[in-house]
């Protein structure tokens, strides 16, 4: 009894240490980065009434749920349109995650494994920082544990008229807070179905049925409406497909292949550095993926019915890999992380040392100590605990540009743009007031910024007529002709964001020849120029 009181206390002060690294990364209120700023400037010109209107400025399909965004919209209209604000439903999510977390451990894992398990939800770097950024991972997060602990509790389902309606509604709602709640609530749809018709449990299973049709429809229902007809029914759906395909390599090659297999080891030991964060030193790659292999083998003795709960998202979001249906990669996985953490937490909860020569107390102790060894091996080094994450940090850029740049030309590299567009009412500059200069550049695939610019069919005009100059395109040699109108234009400022550092480079070395650099800012992610050309 003693000892898991004090487990107990372990476990709620590693919850309000998590909590305390989420709301510290939330209030360090680091910049929007390019994948949040896609998102935020939808915000910036529509109500409750439009906000779920498609297609949005940079996307063909919804780019987070339909009641996220909704959710994110009420906050804006009851508290105003600000980075903090953005990222309130994410930091709820995150915080409740972390409480969550804790009572669904209580009921799956032993209890040593509980505020181990905890301790590593609670300092996962990727959890904290996906709690403070204005994308619905952190729901999706809380939605998958809020869906095992219901799993586990009403595992000897006893499906009353009240019940079944309850689970109908939960079913139905929750597809729309969270895309990835499509792939758990299958697994206890199969969980429990399956546990009915063992039972010949005929009456449950047929009301189950009912419930799980329900479930069916509006996650049929959920895809269609924000993918609008189809994700590959636009270019920038095209884009989106080629970049989970070819850039993170999310899809699965055939199994069966070379490749395939190679695929899959590296994507699933790869998994647990990121996003699980564990085992980030050379020599501790592997280390969490034996760890829940380890785990899972314990299960399979001990906690079937867990082990089924942790295998079947992870074999379901890899068929669906399979099939380019949804990635099984970085952060769309993340939901996946309650899974892994629980199944290492109780790998190393049942390690023990039993040696018939020593007294019992050492032999616990250095069970302990290996337990502790194990766990500094997975988390070292301690990222969430020592600095904070930042991005693109673009505000201080935006700020010093205020204070010196208004009456010079400004120069905006293309990936620039949507950050600058968001924060630019917030420090006096007017985004309807930059153009481009240059025809909107082809390429290979339609980039978001470029999508933006074809739906809005924005035309280039005279360098002379504006002061805001909207870059045509991330890569130098198809921004030359932007560069070359810019000769004997005077003072420019070029702001740099989300580039990469070659092409960067071209595009300084370039200026370099042509005019004179007077000035130059930086902060982590982004950098500000100033050139007599």
């Amino acid at each position: 009894m003693k000892q898991h009181y004090l487990l107990a206390i372990l476990a709620w002060l590693l919850i309000a240490l998590g909590i305390g690294l989420r709301l510290d990364q939330y209030l360090f209120n680091r910049s929007l980065w390019l994948d949040e700023a896609f998102f935020a400037v939808n915000f910036l010109h529509r109500d409750i009434w439009t906000v779920l209107q498609l297609p949005l400025d940079y996307s063909h399909s919804h780019i987070a749920p339909p009641a996220f965004m909704l959710i994110t919209q009420l906050s804006i209209e009851m508290f105003g349109n600000f980075d903090y604000i953005l990222r309130l439903y994410p930091l709820v999510c995150g915080v409740l995650s972390v409480i969550a977390f804790y009572f669904l451990a209580r009921i799956t894992v032993s209890p040593l494994a509980v505020p181990v398990a905890v301790f590593l939800f609670a300092i996962s770097d990727t959890l904290i920082i996906y709690s403070s950024d204005f994308k619905q991972y952190s729901s999706d997060v809380l939605t998958t544990i809020v869906l095992l602990w219901l799993a586990v509790s009403w595992q000897q389902l006893d499906l009353t008229k009240s019940r079944a309606i309850l689970l109908t509604i939960l079913g139905v709602v929750i597809v729309w807070f969270s895309h990835s709640a499509v792939l758990v609530l299958a697994t206890i749809s199969s969980y429990w179905g399956l546990q009915l018709l063992y039972q010949r449990n005929w009456q449950q299973l047929s009301i189950f049925i009912f419930v799980g049709i329900a479930w069916l429809i509006s996650a049929i229902t959920m895809y269609k409406f924000v993918s609008n007809g189809g994700v590959v029914s636009s270019p920038i759906g095209e884009w989106l497909l080629a970049f989970w395909d070819q850039v993170i390599r999310g899809f699965m090659p055939n199994p069966l292949t070379t490749a395939g297999q190679q695929w899959l080891f590296e994507k699933l030991t790869g998994a647990f550095n990121y996003p699980a964060n564990l085992g980030q030193t050379v020599t501790a790659t592997y280390v969490p993926a034996m760890l829940f292999v380890f785990g899972c083998l314990i299960l399979f003795v001990k906690k079937r019915q867990l082990l089924y709960l942790s295998l079947v998202p992870i074999l379901l979001t890899l068929v669906l890999s399979y099939l380019h249906a949804y990635p099984f990669a970085d952060r769309l996985i993340l939901f996946l992380l309650p899974i892994f953490y629980l199944v290492i937490a109780e790998a190393i909860a049942q390690i023990k040392f039993s040696v018939t020569d020593y007294p019992d107390y050492m032999q616990r102790w250095t069970t302990y100590a290996f337990q502790i060894g194990l766990i500094f091996v997975l988390v070292y080094p301690l990222n969430s605990v020592s600095e904070k994450y930042q991005k693109q940090e673009i505000k201080p850029l935006m700020q010093y540009l205020a204070q010196h740049g208004k009456q010079d030309k400004l120069y905006l590299f293309h990936w620039a743009e949507p950050a600058f567009r968001y924060y630019a009412p917030q420090y006096g500059f007017d985004y309807g007031a930059c153009h481009l200069i240059s025809p909107i550049s082809v390429h290979e695939f339609t980039k978001e910024v470029d999508y933006f610019r074809q739906k809005n069919a924005m035309q280039p005009v005279n360098v002379n007529e504006t002061s805001c100059i909207l870059g045509t395109s991330e890569l130098f040699h198809k921004s030359l002709a932007d560069l070359q109108q810019l000769k004997g234009q005077g003072r420019v400022w070029f702001l740099f964001a989300h580039h990469f550092w070659r092409e960067k480079d071209a595009f300084l070395a370039y200026l370099d020849e042509i005019g004179t650099r007077l000035d130059s800012q930086y902060q982590y992610g982004t950098e500000l120029y100033l050139y007599k050309l």
